[in-house]
């Protein structure tokens, strides 16, 4: 049975989503950056060395700059996803739960992991080119993680979204007068 408050979406719960989507994407891309160290380690040493994601950052250490976001602004956005994160999705929750929508957690996770998937993907298509010469099946599966890390990402934001809308609670709940109500069971 479908949920019967999916269509249901007050002011509130519509801000919060766009804003919970949004610290979600703050959060993925923060992931990426966090994802390409350890690339880049397990892939090219050399590159590691010279990105300092290996030991200590010094003047000699260049900064990759994905897209133009340097280190500083990788933490401030981690710190903004964070915070936001948390209060966007006690908003996104608490504005579900206000229309009567039993799966509001699911609601909100899986709009922060759609934001999560799309930052995540945006991010790693500016990472540093890395050296695959003798790459195992271990590193190749590592060097590909911009594409499989948003797919996994996106898959189960997809599936709690999917929670959400079809709400399997729905089907012979006690409070609507279902089958167990009509055998005297309520």
């Amino acid at each position: 049975m479908a949920n019967p408050k999916r269509r249901t979406h007050t002011m509130g719960t519509v801000i919060a989503t766009v804003l919970l989507v949004a610290c979600g994407m703050l959060l993925g891309i923060w992931l990426a950056s966090a994802y390409d160290v350890l690339r880049v380690n397990v892939l090219d040493n050399a590159l590691a060395n010279q990105l300092g994601y290996i030991g200590e950052i010094t003047d000699a250490s260049v900064d990759p700059l994905p897209h133009g976001l340097s280190r500083f602004m990788l933490i401030v956005i981690f710190v903004a996803g964070i915070i936001g994160g948390l209060a966007t999705y006690a908003a996104a929750v608490v504005s579900r739960r206000a229309v009567g929508d039993r799966e509001a957690i699911a609601y909100a996770l899986g709009c922060w992991l759609l934001g999560a998937a799309a930052g995540f993907a945006w991010l790693a298509t500016d990472w540093p080119a890395v050296e695959l010469d003798l790459a195992d099946a271990f590193g190749t599966f590592i060097h590909v993680g911009g594409v499989w890390v948003p797919l996994v990402l996106l898959g189960i934001g997809v599936l709690c979204l999917l929670v959400w809308w079809v709400h399997p609670g729905a089907d012979g709940e006690l409070v609507d007068g279902g089958p167990e109500a009509e055998r005297g069971h309520a």
